[in-house]
């Protein structure tokens, strides 16, 4: 490049020079504080960009946590989905089951309601029967009381007639017919006698068939009033799941009973009054379970001659706490457990059974004293 002050006089060329010196001596400096400032906006533009990279980062982290928080979110949901499936089926299995216990409660009901209606009737028809018997009875009565009142007046009137023929008469009349009328008042009095005998016997007799038909009859209400109060239960919200022969306090079959004996047996504190039909069905009592402190009196039929009773009762009766006494009827299925609760379940004349297990005092006392009497009364000593 051409210097421009060639041409010009020394003195002014080096002027020129200076000044051309000068001016990009302040181009210089200009460009100095011009690439200054640009390396500052660089330096700024570089923490700016550090700082946005770093505000990238959080948002790429933060975007990478939500996605993992959807793709759980996800999973939960397709849980809940299968769940929400199992639950709708669930729920239409359970109302199926509603449906069927709707129709089983019904068919109870209509069981429960002739059944009670039917056990009114037999307690009407009993207490008819009661009512006629005792007429009958006290019609009997009344008879054999005017019989005896006739032949206490004959007794007497012939006592008189024989005193005033000692009396007054002694000579006349031989000593063969004072003799003969003593003998006929003898007579009389041994048929006094003898008829005094036979109405004590019916009395006693009346007494206890009144007392039986009183315990049946009173058990067939006790049995009503259960039956009426599980009706209103069933009415509304009530489990009917329970097998048949054990509905709440009712015993209608063999097994109830079975099941309900084993039950208090197992539960069984200090003493125990225990009625079985007979001695074949004692294994299913699990008697063997019996605490050795408690005390137990066992009612049932054995048979002397049959050999499975014989080691039955010798297998039992080694027990040590049990006493086995041989009970003939063979009509009752009870326990009576530490006197706080009682089962009671006859056998019918038809093998059915009907029977209840009661908790209140006043029942346990009534269904108690029928035990011990039979106990005392009806069983007897096993002798084999």
């Amino acid at each position: 490049m051409a210097d421009p002050t060639s041409d010009l006089p020394p003195k002014q060329r080096v002027l020129v020079q200076e000044k051309i010196i000068k001016d990009q001596k302040d181009i210089l400096s200009n460009l100095k504080g011009s690439i200054k400032n640009l390396e500052e906006l660089l330096k700024k533009e570089q923490n700016s960009n550090e700082e946005k990279q770093n505000i990238i980062t959080q948002q790429q982290n933060t975007i990478t946590e939500q996605q993992a928080t959807i793709t759980e979110q996800d999973s939960i949901i397709r849980d809940q989905q299968v769940s929400i499936v199992e639950q709708q089926k669930n729920l239409s299995n359970a109302n199926e089951e509603i449906n069927e216990k709707n129709s089983q409660l019904l068919r109870i009901n209509s069981e429960w309601e002739d059944q009670t209606a039917l056990l009114k009737k037999k307690i009407f028809n009993l207490k008819e029967e009661i009512s006629s018997k005792e007429e009958k009875i006290e019609n009997k009565i009344k008879e054999r009381e005017n019989k005896i009142k006739e032949l206490t007046e004959k007794i007497n009137n012939l006592t008189e007639e024989l005193e005033k023929f000692k009396t007054e008469k002694f000579g006349l009349v031989s000593k063969d017919t004072i003799t003969e009328m003593e003998e006929e008042i003898k007579q009389l009095e041994k048929e006094n006698y003898e008829k005094d005998k036979t109405i004590k016997e019916l009395q006693e007799r009346v007494s206890t068939k009144d007392s039986d038909l009183r315990t049946e009859l009173e058990i067939k209400n006790i049995k009503i009033s259960e039956l009426e109060k599980r009706i209103e239960r069933i009415s509304g919200e009530e489990d009917i799941t329970r097998p048949p022969g054990e509905r709440g306090n009712v015993i209608l079959s063999r097994n109830g009973a079975i099941e309900t004996m084993k039950n208090l047996i197992e539960n069984l504190k200090s003493t125990a009054m225990i009625f079985i039909p007979t001695i074949d069905m004692i294994d299913n009592l699990n008697l063997n379970n019996i605490k050795k402190t408690a005390r137990v009196k066992l009612a049932t039929y054995v048979d002397p001659r049959n050999q499975k009773h014989i080691d039955l009762y010798n297998k039992y009766s080694s027990m040590g706490n049990l006493q086995i006494k041989s009970y003939e009827q063979k009509d009752l299925w009870a326990i009576n457990k530490d006197l706080e609760v009682l089962m009671f379940a006859p056998i019918g004349n038809d093998n059915s059974i009907a029977g209840l297990t009661v908790q209140s005092e006043n029942q346990i006392d009534f269904f108690a004293s029928i035990l011990n009497s039979s106990w005392t009364a009806r069983s007897k000593s096993v002798n084999i």
